[in-house]
């Protein structure tokens, strides 16, 4: 992941990690994997759902020049996640 991508999602990170879960980004042209990562301590109730969770990323990569498509991956399977 390059230090520019890093920055810009450097906020989303923080938050995420302030409720116990973590974040594996992967950046290939054209495209960024945001994969969640529940920790031991992980508040269920405080994530976001995925719908929201992808605008959010989405939007703040498109306000900072990204064009890509985003591939976001859940610790907890969408259907039954009631956020």
């Amino acid at each position: 992941m390059s230090t520019q991508l890093e920055s810009v999602l450097a906020p989303l990170v923080n938050a995420l990690e302030a409720d116990g879960y973590g974040a594996v980004i992967e950046e290939s042209p054209g495209h960024v994997s945001f994969q969640i990562v529940a920790g031991p301590d992980a508040c269920e109730e405080c994530l976001s759902p995925p719908q929201v969770m992808t605008g959010i990323i989405e939007s703040v990569l498109r306000q900072n020049g990204y064009q890509v498509e985003l591939q976001l991956k859940y610790p907890v399977d969408p259907a039954t996640h009631h956020a």
